[in-house]
């Protein structure tokens, strides 16, 4: 007798373990691998300084924004790398509408520069080749010089002045210093020998 029940387990059978063999077993997935160690290492930048700016704005002898006053500022800092530049408007006293220039007139010998400085009256706006800031000895007395490199100026520059009128040097050179760029020094020539004299 065709028993139905026993020939439907036996077909199902057959299918469950077929289909089990064709199934692919799952795979383990491998533990995740560990970042490889990374190892930090700082190294020690060169130093690198900007150079300390003091800005001449005023042609008037001493106080903040005087070309005294930068001298001094250069000279109580610590560094070695300094530049005075110029930025002195149309409305100074000092300005001469006629030739489009300026005159610094110190009444006193400036500061002796002792810190290595750059001053720069190329800076100043509407200089074009020729030098616009004159620096006058015409008031600063006997004997005073117009600039003086001392002792820890060396390396100082001084480029695009005009130095004039001064009984003493118009630039005075106890360091290495350099003039460049249109700076002109013409210091008060003697007076002439009694013999003459007129």
């Amino acid at each position: 007798m065709f028993h139905f029940r026993t020939w439907l387990r036996r077909i199902s059978g057959k299918l469950f373990r077929h289909h089990g063999a064709s199934r692919p077993r799952p795979r383990r997935s491998s533990p995740p691998r560990l970042a490889e160690k990374v190892l930090l290492r700082l190294e020690q930048l060169e130093t690198r300084l900007l150079p300390a700016t003091y800005l001449v704005n005023s042609t008037a002898d001493s106080g903040a924004g005087t070309l005294r006053d930068a001298i001094n500022q250069v000279n109580s800092g610590t560094d070695n790398s300094n530049v005075i530049d110029f930025n002195i408007s149309t409305g100074d006293s000092g300005y001469h509408s006629s030739t489009g220039s300026w005159t610094i007139t110190p009444t006193s010998a400036l500061p002796t520069i002792t810190n290595s400085v750059t001053i720069d009256a190329t800076s100043q706006p509407g200089w074009s080749r020729a030098p616009v800031i004159e620096l006058s000895g015409a008031s600063a007395g006997s004997s005073v010089n117009g600039l003086t490199v001392g002792t820890g100026g060396g390396g100082s520059t001084i480029k695009g002045l005009d130095i004039a009128s001064f009984q003493g040097s118009g630039i005075e050179l106890d360091a290495a210093a350099t003039w460049s760029s249109g700076t002109t020094s013409a210091p008060t020539p003697p007076a002439p020998p009694p013999w003459q004299r007129r």
